[in-house]
């Protein structure tokens, strides 16, 4: 009797030690993303950025980088992307494209708590920016261009096509050091002539050649 009860006691012990060792684990695992999350809205990842000699504007696209007819739409603003960071956007546009009108935007985010935190921002943001759409199919590599930054840490190119329709909505993200780059576009292959995936390659080299020139890097 008393070497049955030491083995149930040895054995609840041990069902105890388990459940302890494993309630303890997946506090870990579900608190370190809260922890980093709340930490990246309140900018605590830790780190700072450098001081720059330039704004953040000097970084933005101008008319003179898209194809022939296409214009700045507004002025410069705030693309509210709930982020921690400096942020601004340009709006460009074209009309008499075919029955649509097109249009794109750039935007540039400098996170002021440095490379930690935009590394952060840059898995948030993409998480969001390439989810799954209503009307929409899925994100992929468009097989008219196989794009990648030899410039940022971390890039994503990728187009859905609209549901009954060849218009595609194109994007890039990348995040370079501290800054977090954006650009969107809706490409109709019907219309090359609006913006053909050609366009839209020189325009993809243009913002690495701007962000490697501010940054001093190598664009290679």
């Amino acid at each position: 009797m008393r070497s049955q009860r030491g083995r149930l006691a040895a054995f609840l012990s041990m069902g105890l030690l388990c459940l302890v060792l494993l309630t303890g684990v997946l506090c870990y695992y579900v608190s370190v993303p809260i922890y980093q999350s709340l930490c990246f809205e309140l900018g605590c990842l830790g780190g700072i950025a450098p001081a720059r000699a330039f704004p953040i504007r000097d970084l933005l696209l101008d008319e003179s980088d898209l194809p022939l007819d296409w214009q700045v739409r507004g002025e410069p603003h705030h693309p509210e992307y709930r982020l921690p960071a400096e942020q601004i956007a340009l709006t460009f546009g074209i009309d008499d494209c075919g029955p649509y009108s097109l249009g794109a935007s750039h935007s540039v985010c400098r996170f002021v708590d440095g490379i930690a935190s935009a590394s952060y921002g840059y898995r948030y943001k993409t998480s969001i920016w390439f989810a799954p759409g209503a009307g929409l199919g899925p994100w992929h590599a468009p097989a008219e261009l196989a794009y990648e930054s030899p410039v940022a840490d971390q890039y994503r190119f990728q187009c859905a096509v609209y549901s009954g329709s060849t218009r595609r909505t194109c994007q890039a993200v990348g995040q370079y050091e501290e800054y977090l780059v954006r650009f969107h576009t809706t490409i109709d292959p019907d219309h090359p002539r609006c913006m053909s995936f050609s366009d839209l390659e020189s325009i993809l080299v243009t913002i690495d050649e701007r962000m490697a020139f501010y940054l001093g890097k190598d664009p290679q």
